[in-house]
């Protein structure tokens, strides 16, 4: 499998369609797990994706089921165009990715999380969120345009 390595710069690019695509993915689990409560509170709540809308319903509980299977398809969506760009999701519930990227002789991440404005962090592949570290640690190699490239994982 090729992996995309990124540089700052191309993070820093993409960050306001990231900040767009993961706020809409925000939203629309907002609003999952409101028809999801309703739908619970009646005693309906489906426990797996692919759960049928019967026609005898309430109208209010099929909207609600209509709504889970749409946001259903949407978060698909983002998340498959997300993976297509090359990027690692951490967490929706938090906004978090990460961007594999090459500092001096090995393979690290990028650390961007919904709210950033511009990328701030980066960690080692084997450390999450409490390894992050300032991205000016990182030397000018990684930061540069036209950096990206591939390599063979």
């Amino acid at each position: 499998m090729t992996a995309r390595f990124f540089t700052v710069s191309d993070v820093d690019a993409m960050i306001p369609w990231l900040d767009t695509c993961m706020r809409r993915i925000a939203g629309i689990r907002c609003w999952m797990r409101a028809a999801y409560v309703r739908l619970d509170a009646v005693g309906v709540a489906p426990i797996r994706i692919d759960f049928p809308i019967p026609g005898d319903a309430p109208l209010a509980v099929r909207r609600d089921l209509e709504d889970l299977r749409l946001g259903v398809e949407q978060l698909r969506e983002d998340v498959a165009r997300l993976l297509e760009l090359g990027c690692v999701v951490r967490s929706l519930d938090l906004g978090r990715l990460d961007f594999r990227a090459r500092h001096v002789d090995r393979d690290v991440y990028l650390c961007w999380q919904l709210g950033e404005p511009q990328l701030l962090w980066w960690h080692e592949l084997d450390e999450g969120i409490e390894g992050r570290k300032p991205i000016d640690e990182l030397p000018a190699a990684a930061r540069v345009p036209g950096a990206m490239q591939g390599s063979s994982d």
